[in-house]
């Protein structure tokens, strides 16, 4: 069996930029691999396959991808069994192909009680890469993509990075920061390889800046000093990212885990208060989903969904609850007036 590189992390954390990078250090990563999108024109780098079993997943467990609440995966559910043979028949014939290969979904990391399991009986053991990005970023840029709010991106990036640790930790290999790998690709590649036993051929340095990481693309990047600022009213964020940043910069590494794994251990009371994060969510989407089932008279429903996209929706439900439901109730009677009428 093949040296199994898996890349995890949060979503808008560069995992994209450093599959493709690793992919250029030879380890394979399939045919398979999702299209690019207007949201990654360089290609997200991911197996089609994997992130099929990880949505799948994610909905077994009542979840989807920007659940803030970690999955609960339970491996004796017929649909999660057939799942995991899944993923053992799919997967052994992946690894039998070159001497390493690679995957890559941030879905992965907050379901690796599953993928364990399944390397398990593939008998294989995982080397983890770590592609991290600071909380500000990662939340500027899930704001501009899905127009999720600041505290829902820190509660997600928290589920992603701290929840899971005690599953990657004892696997993994490196920690690699975004912003360092933009700015000093030849440093951070160097370091990776040699982390996971591979080599950084003559000219492919050159050949990935010029193909691939253009920092045109990364649209935020903060100041150690702008982060503690920004991040002074979240203060155990701070402190989780000041951990997972010594990993990254060549810190203190054992001092750096131990501190990440006392703060592990502490942190599963979170995972209530995420819940009610989710909750409010679902909450919004179907007060959204009941406003707009039925086009009012004067306008077409896609006029009002430009009229009121729901990414403003959330935010005008975060701050003006009490009218917003009073809406709703109008909107109900309205519907039910009228329902009546046909009848």
């Amino acid at each position: 069996m093949p040296n199994l590189v898996i890349v995890i992390g949060m979503h808008r954390s560069g995992s994209s930029a450093l599959m493709r990078a690793l992919s250029y250090l030879g380890v394979e990563l399939g045919e398979e691999l999702l299209e690019a999108r207007p949201d990654n024109p360089r290609g997200f780098w991911e197996d089609k396959e994997l992130l099929a079993i990880n949505e799948l997943l994610l909905q077994a467990s009542g979840l989807r991808w920007d659940s803030c609440q970690h999955p609960k995966v339970d491996v004796f559910r017929p649909e999660v069994r057939r799942l995991w043979e899944r993923a053992i028949e799919s997967f052994r014939g992946k690894l039998s192909c070159g001497d390493s290969f690679g995957m890559k979904d941030p879905r992965m990391i907050r379901l690796l009680e599953f993928w364990h399991s399944v390397f398990q009986e593939l008998g294989v053991s995982p080397s983890y890469v770590l592609s991290l990005r600071d909380p500000l970023s990662v939340a500027e840029s899930l704001f501009r993509r899905n127009g999720f709010s600041q505290a829902k991106s820190f509660c997600l990036w928290l589920s992603h990075y701290l929840l899971p640790w005690g599953w990657y930790a004892p696997f993994l290999k490196v920690v690699v920061s975004y912003d360092q790998l933009m700015s000093q690709p030849g440093v951070e590649l160097e370091r990776v390889a040699g982390r996971l036993g591979l080599r950084v051929e003559p000219g492919v340095v050159e050949r990935i800046k010029e193909e691939f990481l253009d920092p045109a693309l990364r649209h935020a990047c903060y100041s150690e000093e702008r982060l503690r600022d920004q991040l002074s009213g979240f203060n155990f964020l701070y402190t989780v990212w000041e951990a997972f940043e010594d990993l990254a910069y060549g810190g203190q590494e054992e001092e750096a885990k131990a501190k990440i794994e006392k703060l592990s251990r502490g942190s599963f009371s979170l995972n209530e208060l995420f819940g009610f994060v989710d909750q409010y969510e679902k909450l919004v989407e179907h007060l959204y989903n009941v406003l707009y089932s039925v086009p009012s008279e004067k306008h077409s429903q896609s006029t009002m969904d430009d009229e009121l996209p729901k990414c403003v929706f959330k935010q005008l439900t975060k701050f003006y609850p009490k009218l917003s439901l009073l809406i709703l109730k109008n909107k109900v009677s309205k519907l039910k007036s009228r329902n009546t009428k046909r009848d």
